[in-house]
């Protein structure tokens, strides 16, 4: 491979005539900027109305995840402060416990990202015993 500093140098140059540009323009006016913008053939209001229906999703998809991201701070609190399970389940009952919350409606979603290609069957003894742990964790959080 050759090195090419020339192409290298362009790209700072470019950079920094990019940068310039942007300080150029974080400087204009609101004012200033419309004006730039229709006497470059843009139709301002339009922009305007698509930047604030953006802006709008922006901030629907915020509150969205901001609820997601604290039920997952409070399911990964709740897993942490459970005690260890006192009594040590055969492999049988795991399945079996395992099976039922699987099919229950309310963990559709998480149980299949949990079990994303595996099967019961591939997982050993404690993994099934973590598993079935983070279920039943599930169960609390949604309960509440």
């Amino acid at each position: 491979m050759t090195n090419k500093p020339s192409k290298t140098w362009d790209a700072i140059a470019s950079a920094a005539t990019s940068d310039a540009e942007m300080d150029r323009i974080l400087a204009l006016s609101d004012d200033a900027l419309d004006a730039e913008l229709s006497a470059g053939g843009f139709d301002v209001p339009a922009l305007d109305a698509k930047s604030a229906a953006f802006i709008q999703g922006l901030q629907k998809n915020r509150a969205t995840h901001g609820d997601a991201a604290d039920r997952l701070r409070r399911a990964r609190a709740l897993i942490a402060s459970r005690p260890a399970r006192r009594e040590k389940l055969d492999r049988a009952t795991l399945e079996a416990r395992i099976t039922t919350a699987r099919n229950d409606p309310r963990f559709s979603a998480p149980a299949a990202i949990l079990f994303r290609n595996r099967e019961t069957k591939e997982a050993t003894d404690e993994e099934l015993a973590q598993l079935l742990d983070t279920l039943e964790a599930l169960a609390e959080i949604v309960e509440k």
